[in-house]
């Protein structure tokens, strides 16, 4: 939104005030994301206990940073794509549409492989040892 404002309106507060709300309420949400998982962690450590079990398996938190790594990285990834795409200068309708498919295309192939990776430890962690 910020990107569209800075292109569209002549006035510099405008872009600044949806940069400062959209920050805000970031923040507001990812508060409430921080407290809402230390109740979930909470609730499970004590169902854990009394199913008199040992904690999740190592892999579960591992598997999610890397999910998240990729993820992450697809992203970036994406982004730079569609920047050399759009720094090329597309002439035609043709180029702009590969310049919009490419990066989701390589930003579906990083959610492709962070999906797999995750259900191959989640199922490797449901087998029976």
């Amino acid at each position: 939104m910020t990107t569209v404002l800075l292109l569209v309106t002549p006035a510099w507060w405008t872009p600044c005030a949806v940069a400062g709300a959209g920050a805000v309420v970031t923040a507001v949400l990812r508060t409430r994301a921080a407290v809402r998982r230390r109740r979930e962690e909470r609730e499970a450590a004590y169902h854990w206990a009394r199913l008199r079990g040992g904690p999740h398996p190592v892999g579960a938190r591992d598997s999610r940073n890397v999910v998240a790594v990729l993820v992450g990285c697809g992203l970036v990834t994406a982004v730079a794509v569609a920047a050399v795409k759009v720094a090329a200068g597309p002439d035609d309708a043709s180029e702009w549409l590969a310049a919009a498919v490419g990066p989701a295309a390589v930003l579906g192939l990083f959610l492709t492989v962070a999906f797999a990776h995750g259900r191959t430890v989640h199922r490797r962690d449901r087998t029976p040892r």
